[in-house]
């Protein structure tokens, strides 16, 4: 997950309550974005996850996610890499998917952010 510029990544709700966790976009450490749709998928779950892990928590933690792609025809890859990371958590979170004409950058191809259930523990953001 990329260091935050001019806004927090995580927000909590009381302790043992909420986390909110900022959109995440399809790029590394160093803010560079990944070249197609597939590798994008792929960074901005991966930054969800270490913003997730940061709660103290995991992704069966996740009780909603608002999915926001430039492409509707991009539904199905973006489904399949979902869940991919997803595959072990029952039920699944609740959704919302929205086509957008744009995101962080015009290159920036999805953005996915979550709501967390969480217990307790240190929050990194």
């Amino acid at each position: 997950m990329p260091p935050a510029i001019g806004y927090s990544q995580i927000g909590i709700v009381g302790p043992g309550a909420l986390a909110f966790i900022s959109g995440q976009v399809g790029v590394d450490e160093n803010w560079v974005l990944a070249s197609d749709f597939e590798g994008q998928v792929r960074r901005t779950m991966a930054n969800l996850l270490a913003a997730v892990t940061s709660c103290g928590s995991s992704l069966d933690s996740v009780v909603k996610l608002n999915i926001f792609l430039k492409q509707g025809a991009d539904t199905k890859v973006f489904e399949k890499i979902r869940d991919e990371f997803f595959q072990d958590v029952e039920p699944m979170p609740a959704s919302t998917l929205l086509f957008v004409s744009g995101l962080y950058t015009p290159d920036t191809l999805i953005e996915v952010e979550a709501i967390l259930g969480i217990a307790s523990g240190d929050v990194d953001t």
